[in-house]
């Protein structure tokens, strides 16, 4: 099996996202990964999920993962820019990363219950993850999770 096989089901990968590429860094202690689509899809609009067509492409996005056989992995990509009819260009959301985040969700899920159960400090410890980047994990679960409770006690009033 290729690696580019055993990423693909051990990362959940679907189409029409696809790996194109691993390396293993310079050093043993990196896996990169590399993922692409495939050309000429439609993708949802963010705001109102009209399909529209690919416009362009950001800058690579770098997103730390959980690791593999303890090595550190990280995801790479150019998130794709879709031309809406109603919405001009707007980037399409990621399936594996917060906006903003450095981390995929299950890397931060992964924090956030080790933030459970022990200090930020611990995590740091744990993980190699600054205290910064453990704190603003913590913070985006609070809010995340404060957001979802006024959604419920509003539609539930």
């Amino acid at each position: 099996m290729k690696d580019t096989e055993l990423f693909t089901r051990l990362l959940g990968i679907k189409r029409p996202w696809f790996i194109k590429e691993v390396t293993y860094g310079d050093s043993p202690e990196r896996i990169d990964i590399y993922l692409d689509h495939e050309p000429g899809i439609l993708l949802p609009c963010p705001e109102c999920d009209r399909y529209s067509p690919v416009y362009d492409h950001i800058e690579e996005r770098q997103g730390q993962h959980l690791n593999t056989c303890h090595v550190a992995t990280f995801i790479h990509t150019r998130l794709p820019r879709i031309k809406c009819k109603v919405h001009g260009v707007r980037c399409i959301l990621s399936e594996w990363a917060e906006p903003g985040s450095d981390m995929t969700m299950a890397f931060e899920s992964y924090l956030i219950a080790l933030e459970k159960e022990c200090s930020v400090q611990g995590v740091f410890r744990l993980t190699n993850v600054s205290w910064d980047r453990c704190w603003a994990v913590m913070e985006r679960a609070a809010w995340s999770e404060s957001i979802r409770h006024t959604y419920t006690r509003v539609h539930w009033c």
